[in-house]
């Protein structure tokens, strides 16, 4: 896939952003590909995007990874489960996402909304995005180095802005 607005080199210097060093770009350029697929099994509502099926499959991946981690600190059946479902919530998802610059990056069949991000506005959509780009990570570099990004990079993101909104909820 070419992305119309934007250069392999952008799409790498996003990656370095976050900790990814791709093996292969390509994978990540495709989390971004938010170009509405059309089906004969669509219903009426059903929108279903060019980067749903690796958001699907990076939501699990970041769901075992986080269980994994937390897991590792703390043994605990209840507090496995709290502190995942906290970590990978919607709002922590798609705030990592906007302050890390994923916004410009999304491309749509017309191209217009790419830039304004309109497209992709709300914060399941954005988590959905945020997801996709778990799954490229691990597609390109494999559970192991899945594992090494979240507990290197997101885990510490996810974490201040967890407490932060916690912090803003009292």
């Amino acid at each position: 896939m070419i992305h119309p607005k934007k250069e392999e080199s952008e799409f790498r210097s996003l990656a370095k952003k976050i900790g990814y060093e791709p093996n292969n770009i390509q994978h990540f350029i495709e989390a971004f590909d938010c170009q509405r697929i059309h089906s004969d099994s669509d219903g009426a509502n059903r929108k279903n995007y060019g980067y749903s099926a690796m958001a699907t499959v990076g939501d699990a991946v970041l769901k075992f990874i986080l269980a994994e981690c937390i897991f590792e600190w703390v043994g605990d059946k209840g507090r496995i489960t709290q502190m995942k479902a906290e970590l990978e919530k919607d709002d922590i998802l798609s705030t990592i996402a906007k302050k890390n610059g994923f916004k410009g990056f999304y491309y749509t069949e017309s191209a217009k909304y790419a830039s304004s991000g309109s497209m992709i506005s709300n914060k399941k959509e954005v988590s959905n995005q945020f997801e996709a780009v778990v799954f490229a990570i691990y597609k390109d570099l494999g559970l192991q180095g899945a594992q090494n990004w979240v507990k290197n990079w997101f885990i510490e993101i996810a974490l201040s802005n967890y407490f932060h909104q916690a912090s803003n909820n009292v």
